[in-house]
């Protein structure tokens, strides 16, 4: 039998026909290629086709976009010259776009836009398999609190309840409702678990978080992405309590597994299981085989162990015949679930080129753009006055490359400059980046603003890219001091993958536009500066005033010696020489329009219950709004964060404008895993509904079983 003439139930007789040779082929994953952002020249691995046909793979990894010819040769053989004609996964890490590249996943989480997010995904997933794609490493999810953390730019930022439903937007875009023949990429939610708490921010390293914190804040999103149908699942790199994830049978087994039903495929990371022996776990190649395998990953991502050591495990009874024909069984369910014959046969036939960077492509990495890049501050200098004279200076003037870390797209430049753009929009723009510091202030002078472009190389943020300092380059600290006293509207543009330490320039300039690395979208930089788009969105992770704060997070416990209302004791938590608050909170984020909150009240539609808040705009322009809303379980054991994200809402209004904006609320949301249940106590209950994490805008209730009653 061929696998063409398999389905779903005759797949354990199809498995039955297999050497031990072709299953184990099956759990082996190798690279056709790397690109120049993984430090390495692309190249094509020797012995790739001879493998394929003799059916000792049953994936590859392809991380170059232009390898669509080598894809459909490895497919060709796989399907017409293997014994058995079994397709490819053919796997790349499409992170925020594959030929067109959408705002780094830290920037569209500011959006809050879910439609737009899932939108990426279809687009993206679109792009990747007209280019022989059909497996994602994304959606990134872990949490992350540690701007050092250089991964912190593919990640959601620091709440579990935006991540989950982000990790919902992505998969439900890259797979549609089910897996079907209709899915174009198999999305892998990562990094299962824990990878964003690596210690000191410094990639790889240790994570040593309690279960508490990993049951209530990390693994959260996975559950809503196994939920919303996710077909794989990536293990991390980092250990919980000491052991591997890539070796974790609790995590992996126990928790994956049995209590989140997952009946996906399981990977490594890049040589993760390799990288037991680097650990102390793993005495052998043997030995790391023995124990990754034993904890439940199917597919070995590019150490080649299973390929070169699972056999003998086998053979050896060490590992049982039956835990690898389940393996196996995973991966080719999967792949008759999404008719990669059909798909492949039909691209092979036609030898038609990969569909990207189209008009529609493009417009919505600007659509997404428009609502990921965050004012940070505004002293009434924003948007530009229209006709005026701009002095523009700093790195990213003249760049056309906007797209970030983690991206191999052909299309890296094709986009207009900042200058470009203003210009175009008949200002005057005096570009200063050739000039003396004399020559630079003579010619501030003659302009009405000053545009300085700061921040981080894309090089900077990204895997393998932790910092321990977050302030500004020196080059861009002299800049600001240069032009900051001489009486002029200053704009700070900062292009970064992570946030930045920002108090001193918030001190020294009139304005701050957190523009990311908007991608594709770039041009949505100029119309916010020029007042076309009006800002809307929220930082999804809080901005750290000192380094010595991290982790600052919004959602953190409360302790016994809170500052909160005791700032002049001395006995209580709090530093000496800076404030516990981050400088910019999550949830933060300005327009140019104001918001106004009215009281927060409760209330009763039949057995339904609402927190209601009206929303006002009171500023002159339509506008855009994010109206949060938090939850604090006051009395609880274990303890719960002082407030926690729940819902959100994104508004439009027109200038005077009001509405009601209402959220449900069950004993269902203020639940949490404690004492080996997910549930909710019975108590005092707040309800914050504000603009951002720090708005104290709130109801008070009492949960007792089913029913909510206002507190006394």
């Amino acid at each position: 039998m061929k696998f063409k003439d398999c389905n779903l139930s005759s797949i354990d007789e199809f498995i039955e026909q297999m050497t031990l040779e072709e299953k184990i082929g099956q759990l082996v994953q190798k690279t056709i290629g790397r690109t120049e952002n993984l430090g390495q020249e692309k190249s094509i691995n020797s012995d790739l086709f001879e493998s394929i046909e003799a059916g000792r793979i049953g994936s590859i990894l392809q991380s170059a976009s232009e390898m669509f010819e080598e894809v459909m040769r490895a497919q060709d053989l796989a399907l017409h010259k293997s014994r058995l004609g079994i397709p490819l996964f053919v796997n790349s890490d499409i992170i925020h776009g594959f030929g067109t590249i959408f705002p780094i996943p830290l920037a569209s989480a500011c959006s809050f836009n879910m439609e737009l997010i899932k939108e990426s995904a279809v687009l993206a997933a679109e792009e990747a398999a007209s280019a022989g794609l059909c497996c994602t490493h994304s959606p990134m999810i872990d949490i992350a609190r540690d701007p050092r953390w250089g991964r912190i730019a593919e990640s959601c930022g620091e709440d579990p309840y935006l991540a989950g439903e982000i990790a919902k937007a992505y998969v439900c875009g890259f797979q549609g409702e089910e897996i079907s023949p209709n899915t174009l990429l198999l999305a892998t939610l990562k990094h299962y678990l824990g990878y964003g708490a690596a210690e000191g921010g410094r990639d790889y390293n240790t994570a040593e978080i309690g279960e508490n914190t990993i049951r209530n804040f990390y693994l959260p999103p996975f559950q809503i992405g196994i939920e919303s149908g996710a077909g794989g699942v990536m293990a991390s790199f980092n250990t919980i309590d000491g052991i591997p994830m890539t070796a974790n049978n609790k995590y992996l087994d126990d928790v994956l597994r049995k209590e989140l039903k997952f009946s996906g495929i399981v990977l490594s990371d890049w040589t993760g299981i390799a990288e037991l022996m680097g650990h102390g776990m793993a005495k052998s190649p043997e030995e790391a085989v023995f124990l990754a395998f034993g904890a439940g990953i199917d597919i070995d991502m590019v150490s080649d162990f299973y390929e070169k050591f699972l056999q003998n495990e086998i053979s050896d009874g060490r590992v049982e015949l039956s835990k690898l024909n389940a393996a196996v069984k995973r991966i080719l369910s999967l792949k008759l679930r999404m008719n990669l014959v059909g798909r492949y046969e039909k691209q092979i036939a036609l030898k038609s080129k990969p569909v990207v960077f189209t008009e529609r492509a493009r417009q919505l990495a600007k659509d997404l753009a428009d609502e990921s890049i965050v004012l940070l501050k505004n002293d009434n200098v924003l948007p530009l006055r229209a006709g005026t004279t701009l002095l523009l200076d700093g790195r990213w003037t003249h760049c056309r490359n906007f797209l970030g870390c983690w991206q191999s797209s052909a299309y890296k430049k094709h986009v207009e400059s900042l200058d470009e753009m203003l210009s175009r929009r008949n200002f005057s723009v005096k570009d200063a980046n050739k000039l003396s510091e004399n020559e630079k202030l003579a010619a501030a002078a003659e302009c009405e603003y000053i545009i300085l472009t700061l921040g981080e190389n894309e090089n900077e943020s990204g895997e393998a890219a932790s910092k321990a300092v977050l302030s500004l380059s020196e080059e861009d600290q002299k800049l600001v001091s240069l032009y900051k006293s001489c009486g002029k509207k200053i704009v700070a543009l900062i292009f970064s993958g992570r946030p930045l330490l920002l108090e001193k320039l918030c001190e020294d300039v009139g304005a701050v536009l957190m523009c990311w690395f908007p991608g594709h979208g770039n041009e949505a930089v100029a119309d916010i500066l020029t007042g076309e788009i009006n800002p809307c969105a929220k930082i999804c992770v809080s901005f750290p005033r000192r380094e010595g704060q991290i982790p600052v997070y919004y959602n953190h416990l409360s302790t016994g010696r809170s500052a909160h209302g005791r700032e002049t004791e001395k006995f209580v938590s709090r530093y000496l020489d800076c404030p516990n608050e981050p400088l910019f909170p999550f949830g933060f984020g300005l327009s140019y329009t104001q918001f106004e909150y009215g009281p927060v009240n409760l209330i009763r539609n039949q057995n339904d219950f609402f927190v209601v808040c009206q929303v006002k705009n009171t500023g002159k322009r339509c506008g855009k709004e994010i109206v949060q809303l938090y939850v604090r379980d006051c009395i609880a054991c274990p303890v719960r964060p002082i407030k926690e994200l729940k819902g959100f809402k994104k508004i439009f209004l027109e200038a005077g404008e009001s509405v009601d904006v209402s959220f449900k609320i069950d004993r269902k949301l203020c639940a949490y895993y404690h004492a080996a249940r997910f549930d909710a106590d019975d108590g005092e209950f707040i309800f914050y509904i504000g603009d951002s994490s720090i708005s104290e805008n709130n109801i008070r209730l009492l949960l007792q079983g089913e029913n909510f009653s206002l507190a006394r």
